[in-house]
């Protein structure tokens, strides 16, 4: 399912195939409808009041891989939304005939496309792993906005810093920092705030290694 996905992403977002194709490979499949289900869900009730969007993410998909333009034909992602939106036919008999696999794929595909459009309009970038992440721990969309505000609020620009806490990959002062931030915007003055905190990123580790 993986050559495939990569393949289709290919198709619908050249640029970014690799990069989304290599977040997707972490999640084990089991989960992996769960985790796209809730990503959407999560960019659709952000962008609900801020994107006029007539199309789902699995028409947005559908679409993409069928569209003459790709996204670098547009000077913004936005553009190529309302581009898809507008301009491009959806064909139901078509896409009611394709597997429940390449459903998947094109919701995934059809997700990172509105959620390229949506960073244009926030003042963070939320990253497709931080998205990933976040909906493995189920973490509500306000919840989602208020790491942004709070990122913002210390000069950064995207979420990498949260991926590279929750990754390991970052210096001891970037994790120190990140979980500084999801410890505040997620527990508060909770006293119990450190141990929610160490068990949610433990049920995080073990939902991907399961």
């Amino acid at each position: 399912m993986i050559i495939a996905l990569t393949s289709i992403l290919a198709t619908a977002l050249p640029t970014l195939a690799p990069a989304i194709s290599a977040i997707i490979a972490k999640i084990p499949i089991g989960i992996l409808p769960e985790i796209i289900a809730k990503v959407a869900e999560i960019l659709i009730s952000i962008g609900k009041e801020i994107l006029l969007c007539k199309d789902s993410v699995d028409e947005l998909g559908f679409k993409a891989v069928n569209a003459e333009k790709k996204p670098d034909d547009f000077s913004t992602k936005t553009e190529y939304l309302k581009y898809l939106n507008d301009s491009v036919d959806f064909n139901k008999a078509d896409y009611d005939s394709l597997s429940e696999s390449k459903k998947l794929e094109l919701k995934v595909a059809g997700t990172m496309i509105y959620s390229m459009a949506l960073n244009e309009h926030l003042g963070v970038m939320i990253s497709p792993a931080t998205l990933v992440a976040f909906s493995v721990l189920n973490i509500e969309p306000k919840t989602v906005l208020a790491v942004c505000d709070k990122l913002l609020s210390l000069g950064e620009k995207t979420t990498e810093l949260i991926d590279k806490t929750l990754d390991g990959t970052g210096s001891n002062e970037d994790i120190d920092k990140g979980f500084g931030i999801l410890k505040d915007v997620l527990f508060g003055d909770d006293a119990d705030a450190d141990k929610k905190l160490d068990d949610m990123i433990v049920h995080y580790e073990r939902k991907l290694n399961d």
